[in-house]
């Protein structure tokens, strides 16, 4: 996230319910201690590509974005992901469902819904 959006979502967080406190401090100081670290700049861009006849990958780097077509940033520093969990609505469904589909079943779908919404897997289609 940027920071003027950083800025943006913690003052309406402090300000909510018509600047009545409304038990957002622990996501207050997440924005917080978050716009207090510099945004990190990519050091370069990178591309991984698949070579016809070559059972490997190949990692290009550039400098410059765009260059060869290398576009992913790369860091000096994993970026931190904020973690999505699941709603009440999803938490309710997949409770339901356990009595239907059995607890380890139920697992492995909550596993799925979750890496799925973090971006760790794709949706099959």
């Amino acid at each position: 996230m940027k920071q003027d959006e950083l800025n943006l979502v913690l003052d309406a967080l402090k300000f909510c319910h018509g600047g009545e406190p409304c038990g957002t401090a622990e996501a207050i100081a997440v924005i917080e201690k978050a716009l207090a670290q510099p945004e990190q700049e990519p050091v370069a861009y990178g591309m991984l590509d698949t070579m016809i006849g070559y059972d490997g990958r190949m990692m290009y780097v550039r400098l410059d974005k765009g260059q060869d077509g290398c576009t992913v940033p790369l860091y000096t520093t994993p970026q931190q992901r904020t973690w999505i969990g699941l709603t009440d609505e999803e938490r309710s469904y997949y409770l339901q469902s356990a009595s239907n589909v059995g607890w380890w079943q139920a697992a492995q779908f909550i596993e799925a819904k979750l890496k799925l919404k973090n971006g760790y897997a794709k949706e099959n289609t």
